[in-house]
């Protein structure tokens, strides 16, 4: 009897191991498959030559255009720059998309999760403003601009 109740105890806690590991697997699945494809949850783009900046808000494309222009003024300026390699920034200023993307890195503006994708993410912005904002709401001060963090980002890429 009491070999039959080890035996059972023993399966049961072998099939929660097994449901645990594979609940991680598909989190860790879903996880990957939103940092590599972002533009599933950002649906407002705008692009320009190898840029594309994408917003979980609308923005100008006027607005998305100069920021873009000055990340790669900025890019351009940079001896790691690799001319024509295509970088896409996503802005997430949704605080459950911010969790998604930003996975433990929530005191952060801005993350890059190279190698696992050249993509960038940034935390709450306002495209037209050039600006992004802090933790307390306000904007970060001069010079670090909405560029200045999307170029800071990519850099991160460039240099693996």
């Amino acid at each position: 009897m009491e070999a039959t109740r080890r035996r059972a105890s023993r399966r049961a806690l072998i099939g929660l191991a097994a449901a645990v590991v594979a609940a991680a697997i598909v989190l860790a699945g879903a996880v990957t498959a939103v940092l590599t494809h972002p533009d599933l949850l950002f649906r407002y783009q705008a692009a320009s030559g190898r840029l594309e900046l994408g917003s979980d808000r609308p923005f100008s494309m006027t607005a998305g255009a100069a920021v873009l222009a000055d990340v790669e003024t900025r890019l351009s300026a940079s001896p790691l720059n690799r001319a024509g390699e295509h970088h896409l920034v996503v802005i997430a200023n949704q605080p459950w998309r911010r969790r998604i993307v930003f996975l433990w890195n929530a005191r952060a503006r801005g993350v890059s999760y190279y190698p696992l994708t050249p993509n960038a993410f940034i935390g709450p912005s306002d495209i037209e403003a050039n600006r992004v904002f802090g933790r307390s709401g306000r904007p970060a001060p001069p010079p670090r601009t909405l560029a200045y963090y999307i170029a800071h980002e990519i850099a991160h890429g460039l240099t693996g």
